[in-house]
């Protein structure tokens, strides 16, 4: 599980957009938004990699490199329950 916070209250949205940066970047952008904008706060867990998928419409496999980067990064940290 990764962790961060659950989104409380009005939730954005995420649905990547052909016109606009790649999926990737968007999925990234939005989960650094989300933990910038206290949407998401330390220590407690943002949706699962499996929800995140069913949000966005992406392959497992871009949501998994998100998730990769930013934790390598420090961002988040990941936890397999």
């Amino acid at each position: 599980m990764t962790e961060a916070a659950q989104a409380g209250g009005e939730a954005k949205r995420l649905k990547p957009q052909r016109k606009l940066a790649p999926a990737y970047e968007q999925i990234k952008r939005y989960v650094i938004e989300r933990i910038a904008d206290g949407t998401w706060k330390p220590g407690d867990a943002i949706p699962s990699e499996t929800e995140l998928v069913k949000e966005s419409g992406v392959a497992r496999m871009t949501v998994s490199r998100v998730l990769r980067e930013l934790s390598a990064r420090r961002v988040l940290t990941r936890r397999y329950l």
